[in-house]
């Protein structure tokens, strides 16, 4: 018998300006669903929490990707933390029995502490999953240590589990305190739509002017600094192939965009680099597709979905080694590389001119998530999770 999943987060599509949690919530709902789960997701109705844009004035229901989303009315937003809704505490009164257990999407913000709260009170099972967020060390130092004086850890600590995506990241729950015995591994799948998408070949060369014959190295997500888009902008120019270029498919979400754009242009590479804007699921098949190469460069990554997704459309990846699935790429969907730009030139080098390898690491790629990120296998592990 299909169980009935809450699962809480401050966002949800098509407001995918809140990045991780969002697809998290999207990956785990679809494989719950394709088990003949229900699920229902409560966020805000937020578009972008910098520019306090909202979808309405009002609480909005829908039906996404067969589940019930419902978008509540914010009322206050100082931060995506501290995003207030009057309308989540009323139907948590409301409706929060109904549920066999609630999923909580990030540990620290008003709509999962809320969530929390009430699923206590109610006695009912709840799972926390901090994407990769729970330490002291990575970021908001100050604003995590404040919200734990507040709500105290005992809302961590009275999780069912606490759910990470990689075994990387449980040395940070081990780091925390939480128990071993606590502690879940489940990962993310990747849009299944993404490989449905019917595009023509070529179709986004065209679009962004590149030609058929060029090597296109493709780097897709948000434009942020610890991204190291700037490694791989020096790499090109150690690279020296005319005919290699650069495509970044994504929004600037700190700034660093014009950074990088005068990087780009002392290095006198503006025909290699070509800042296409961002493009979403699943219409960035398209980018996909085109590539010859996924680039990903990045100084703290946990299991990214813009990964994922490269490696079920079978393009062969480059990665950091500080990137959580960093074992399970190399050799098999791409090569990991140091974080240098004589590093990364070096793996570029190999990648754009050796074509054989590069149709065993796009096999290989597809395999891995076959068997390790399907929707099915997710949902799999949640139902025995939540059981």
């Amino acid at each position: 018998m299909g169980k009935n999943i809450l699962f809480v987060g401050v966002a949800y599509y098509p407001n995918v300006g809140y990045g991780g949690p969002i697809r998290a919530m999207r990956s785990y709902g679809l494989g719950l669903t394709s088990l003949g789960h229900k699920v229902t997701i409560y966020c805000s109705n937020l578009v972008n929490h910098q520019h306090k844009k909202r979808m309405a004035d009002y609480t909005v229901e829908a039906k996404r990707d067969g589940m019930r989303i419902v978008y509540m009315n914010t009322d206050l937003c100082l931060s995506a933390g501290l995003t207030i809704s009057l309308d989540l505490l009323r139907y948590l009164r409301r409706e929060i029995s109904s549920y066999d257990a609630v999923h909580l999407c990030g540990p620290r913000n008003f709509f999962v502490s809320m969530a929390g709260v009430y699923a206590r009170k109610y006695r009912i099972p709840y799972f926390i999953h901090p994407m990769g967020s729970i330490s002291y060390a990575k970021s908001k130092v100050a604003l995590k240590f404040i919200w734990d004086i507040l709500f105290g850890r005992r809302f961590i600590y009275g999780a069912k589990y606490i759910a990470e995506s990689t075994d990387e990241q449980v040395k940070d729950l081990l780091a925390f305190g939480i128990p071993k015995s606590k502690i879940a591994v489940v990962p993310w799948s990747p849009d299944p739509a993404l490989v449905c998408f019917q595009v023509q070949r070529g179709r986004f060369r065209e679009k962004i002017g590149v030609s058929l014959d060029d090597k296109v190295i493709l780097f897709l997500g948000r434009i942020h600094r610890k991204k190291r888009l700037d490694l791989v902008i020096r790499a090109l120019g150690c690279l020296g192939q005319a005919n290699v270029r650069l495509v970044v498919v994504g929004h600037d979400d700190d700034g660093s965009l014009e950074h990088l754009k005068t990087l780009v242009a002392e290095l006198k590479l503006e025909k290699q680099v070509i800042w296409a804007g961002p493009i979403h699921s699943p219409e960035s098949a398209m980018a996909y597709r085109d590539a010859d190469v996924f680039v990903l460069i990045s100084q703290l990554e946990s299991a990214p979905m813009a990964l994922l997704e490269a490696c079920s459309m079978g393009v062969p990846v480059l990665i950091s080694d500080h990137t959580g699935m960093s074992e399970m790429i190399h050799n098999r969907a791409g090569l990991v590389v140091e974080m240098t730009p004589e590093a990364v030139a070096s793996g570029l080098s190999v990648l754009t001119q050796n074509e054989k390898l590069c149709r065993q690491y796009a096999i290989g790629g597809q395999e891995l998530i076959a068997q390790n990120f399907s929707a099915e296998v997710v949902g799999s592990k949640l139902t025995s999770l939540y059981e």
